[in-house]
């Protein structure tokens, strides 16, 4: 079942399962032996798995062309008359023959290539997990002259089956932003006339002709190859390094501007928390060089210690008001010449407040003190006429940040948050993700990176450019969505919903999905989930003049994970995250927490259990007990499944409230 589950999961960024690179499986065979003489029955099976039919087939032609066996015999025999009924092509009688037709040197050129080919394929199926790029370019070279082999020798369904993992090795599934899709594409396309001159139109065919599809819609096909035509920034003649003097301002309030962070809002529990324990304790904010120390000197006094003594007591030293109300916290970091205003918005808890629709107190006592904050910092400057304000939204004294992940509560394992400064352009209310290349006044930019903020330096360029255009279906639509560079274009980020349905231009070359949100309703009501990519999530290539759209939203399914042992099958509830059509994940739901009905089946049936529901954590005493990250998911689900070595599971949402029906594929 691990091993199913893997190779589907794997494959679930291009809405339907690529193929995979199985080996001929002893049991499938074992089942075919036992009902090879049931006609009806063993047309069932090869109608069921043909993958393992064909596998079977022509492994059994061999190994009788070699050596006659009556029991071999009269399998094969069986298969083959199963394969005419249910698939009504001639591979058996091809087979048969191609293998009859080999002398003694075409049998030895045979043998070398067989080990050699299952080398590769088994070196592949043991890389699926680790993903190794090192492993994968390794394979290609002589999995590509193993295929041409093949070819050459007539072999068309075993050249097949090494232009399918060539294919593989270079796509999104397993190479994500370093995939060569244009090679992919005809890899695939060559796996597909092979597998159909020899009369297999199994599943594997059937996915690779829709990859073959997919990349075709997706420009795939074109000259240059996708990924090639990277933008190539160069300065304009004459246009010299720009200075940009700043001030200082901090934002009033957190929705100020509409910005690409998903804590920026008023629901405080969410934002980064100063832990204070006993009188005396000490906060010291992350991620900054010579960061500030806040010390809790009283029950409710807490202060900045300026003074640097530690005990937060001196003259010098910042009083924290705690008023129970948003407020601006202004201080000032760094030292000597390198000393510079920055600040946060704070809070502190009430007695009652809402956790993911709990009632819970979050006010402070005596042993423990919870202070809430937000990135407020921002640097308001004039590039060329325009108004640009740079917000510190990373939170690290630092303006124009590379991005920092960070594994959040809500997210998934071994899935991050960004933290990503933004970027106010003229009077606009909406804040960009910062970005090195930027159009700014209609002109191109390219910003240096990791300003203190006192200044910002800018200079022109000319760059070739196209247009990225989100399409949304279904649900709620995206707040804010960002695609990241790849290549040299890796420190620059767009925001898609920014351009409407127009689109936004950009530099040309190659992005990923890297962050965004959906969120509904107002104030403290709000409902709401961070969009993240899921690991090998296909590419989106910009050319020049030309727009490339990237398409998000339904059908939603969900992603999970779930173990079978000893008759009992576990869904682990912190593993149920909501995808969209191109595998993106939506994480953190706040107060909208999937209501999640699972039911399973015995692998390759369709008879399927009662659906169970998932629960979830609904009070506080809930979220004492099992801690405040099984607030963000549905909880761990137990259904006998006894006398089955393989099931398949499905997930429903009915009716989510941010998109609407949530539906997994059974898996």
């Amino acid at each position: 079942m691990k091993r199913h589950l893997l190779c589907l999961c794997l494959s679930l960024f291009l809405g339907a399962s690529v193929a995979r690179a199985d080996k001929p499986d002893p049991d499938w065979r074992a089942k075919a032996e036992k009902v090879v003489g049931k006609k009806s029955d063993l047309e069932k099976l090869v109608k069921a798995d043909a993958t393992q039919a064909a596998a079977w087939i022509a492994q059994l032609a061999e190994d009788e062309a070699k050596d006659e066996d009556e029991t071999r015999k009269a399998l094969l025999e069986g298969l083959s008359a199963a394969w005419k009924a249910a698939h009504e092509s001639d591979y058996p009688e091809r087979m048969q023959a191609y293998f009859a037709g080999l002398d003694e040197s075409a049998w030895r050129i045979r043998a070398d290539l067989v080990k050699r080919q299952a080398a590769m394929r088994d070196e592949f199926i043991s890389n699926l997990e680790r993903r190794d790029a090192a492993v994968f370019q390794k394979i290609i070279p002589e999995l590509d002259t193993l295929a041409a082999a093949f070819d050459q020798e007539a072999d068309s369904y075993t050249a097949s089956e090494c232009y399918l993992i060539l294919a593989d090795c270079v796509d999104e599934r397993l190479r994500e932003t370093r995939a060569d899709t244009a090679q992919a594409l005809k890899w695939w396309q060559k796996a597909v006339d092979l597998r159909e001159t020899c009369g297999v139109k199994d599943k594997r065919h059937d996915e690779a002709v829709a990859r073959v599809k997919k990349l075709k819609e997706r420009g795939a096909d074109k000259a240059p190859d996708p990924g090639a035509g990277e933008a190539q920034p160069v300065p304009v003649e004459g246009a010299a390094a720009t200075t940009i003097k700043t001030t200082f301002e901090l934002l009033a309030n957190p929705e100020q501007f509409l910005r690409p962070c998903y804590e920026a809002d008023d629901l405080y529990p969410m934002w980064l928390s100063m832990s204070l324990q006993k009188k005396g304790s000490v906060f010291t904010f992350p991620n900054m060089d010579e960061p500030p120390t806040v010390v809790r000197v009283g029950s409710s006094d807490v202060r900045v210690d300026v003074d640097g003594d530690g005990k937060g007591d001196g003259e010098k030293d910042l009083k924290v008001p705690l008023t129970g109300n948003v407020a601006q916290l202004k201080l000032e970091i760094g030292k000597g010449s390198s000393a510079r205003p920055w600040g946060v918005l704070y809070v502190t808890g009430v007695q009652k407040d809402s956790y993911q629709g709990i009632e819970m107190n979050l006010q402070a006592d005596d042993n423990q003190m919870a202070i809430y904050y937000l990135g407020a910092s921002s640097v308001v400057g004039d590039l060329a006429g325009v108004k640009i304000r740079v917000i510190d939204d990373s939170v690290d004294g630092v303006y124009g940040t590379v991005p920092k992940t960070f594994g959040n509560i809500g997210m998934s394992r071994d899935h991050y948050q960004p933290n990503m400064d933004s970027i106010v352009v003229g009077d606009a209310k909406r804040a960009r993700p910062w970005s090195e290349l930027q159009q700014i006044g209609g002109k191109w930019w390219r910003f240096d990176m990791q300003s203190d903020g006192r200044e910002l330096s800018a200079r022109q360029v000319a760059v070739d450019t196209g247009v990225l255009k989100l399409e949304y279906k279904g649900g709620v639509a995206p707040t804010w969505c960002v695609l990241k560079g790849e290549g040299q274009l890796q420190n620059c980020f767009y925001d898609l919903v920014e351009g409407g349905s127009k689109g936004v231009e950009v530099p040309t070359g190659r992005y990923t999905l890297y962050y965004g949100e959906v969120r509904k309703g107002k104030k403290r009501q709000q409902q709401k989930a961070l969009i993240a990519p899921s690991k090998g999530m296909q590419n989106w290539d910009v050319r020049k003049g030309e727009t490339t759209v990237v398409q998000l939203g339904a059908p939603f399914g969900f992603d999970f994970r779930t173990r079978l042992d000893e008759g009992v099958l576990t869904i682990e509830g912190a593993s149920v995250v909501a995808t969209g059509a191109a595998g993106e994940r939506y994480e953190r739901a706040w107060q909208c927490v999937p209501q999640v009905e699972a039911a399973w089946r015995k692998s390759g049936t369709k008879k399927a259990s009662k659906a169970e529901k998932m629960a979830r954590v609904l009070d506080n005493e809930g979220i004492n007990t099992l801690g405040w990250a099984a607030a963000w998911f549905p909880l761990d689900l137990q259904m006998e499944a006894k006398g089955v070595e393989q099931v398949e599971v499905q997930l429903v949402d009915k009716k989510h409230d941010l998109f609407g029906k949530v539906e997994s594929a059974w898996r």
